[in-house]
């Protein structure tokens, strides 16, 4: 099966690939999965990029007393991965797109935005991707949430207020 998640670098600079678990948990649980292939990436990989990808269980070690079975992410190059550059894309070419529509956006959420409203002219934000930027700025998964829920998602700025996409659903 084919799952949709994140990469997230490390601060040992290391990619690693987060996706949200919500079929056995309330709230989404983040797994982050190390990648076996991130050399065939194509372009320069970002935080932030969205991948397509399956899991692989592999096993590791040099003896039949230490190998141990590991889950990776196997990246899959055919679907939209050369479009996944989104720090410039998206956002900017919104705007560019819409120059003369007033367009509000939430601070230090530019890699969240996946689309806009076209019919209110507001920008759509996943929900997933704001809680992976707070994460990585260094808040745990539940501060993150409680931050996002509070100051975020529950500021209501006017009829341009952002549409926040909860996006942690599989089907």
């Amino acid at each position: 099966m084919k799952l949709k998640g994140y990469l997230k670098q490390n601060s040992n600079g290391d990619f690693t690939v987060r996706f949200a678990d919500t079929i056995t948990e309330i709230r989404p649980k983040f797994i982050d999965l190390p990648i076996q292939n991130l050399n065939d990436y194509i372009g320069e990989p970002k935080h932030g990029d969205e991948v397509t990808f399956t899991v692989k269980t592999i096993a590791t070690g040099t003896s039949e007393f230490d190998v141990i079975d590991c889950d990776v992410a196997v990246l899959d190059f055919n679907i939209e991965q050369s479009n996944n550059n989104h720090s410039y894309g998206l956002l900017d070419s919104i705007v560019e797109n819409h120059y003369d529509e007033e367009i509000l956006k939430a601070d230090g959420f530019d890699e969240a935005v996946i689309g806009i409203d076209l019919s209110t002219m507001r920008l759509v934000y996943s929900v997933s991707k704001c809680l992976e930027i707070l994460t990585f700025e260094g808040m745990t998964m539940e501060d993150a949430i409680e931050h996002f829920d509070f100051n975020v998602r529950g500021s209501y700025v006017g009829e341009k207020t952002p549409i926040w996409c909860e996006d942690n659903y599989f089907m």
